[in-house]
């Protein structure tokens, strides 16, 4: 009877060491999994913000540009209305 006790015993803890083993590895899998989601997030995160700076960075350049025409179209038509007013005065000889 001591023999098959000791069988009996010797197949559960050998049973108990390969369910240890099992959730050890779930376990080192959850924690790998979950650092591994948490550091991409934060890759992801600093991408969003640096896409949000530079989506206001590109509004402000297209208003420059915006302005910069603006700006051209007044100065020509300022010097357009010179020239043309230096033709207008000069005399005919």
């Amino acid at each position: 009877m001591n023999k098959n006790n000791d069988l009996f015993f010797g197949i559960k803890l050998h049973k108990l060491l390969i369910f240890l083993v099992f959730l050890t590895i779930l376990a080192w899998l959850k924690i790998f999994l979950a650092s591994r989601i948490y550091y991409d997030s934060k890759i992801v995160n600093d991408l969003r913000q640096d896409l949000s700076v530079l989506r206001a960075e590109n509004d402000m350049l297209k208003q420059d540009i915006e302005a910069l025409k603006f700006k051209t179209q007044v100065s020509d038509v300022i010097i357009k209305s010179s020239l043309e007013s230096d033709v207008l005065i000069k005399p005919d000889n």
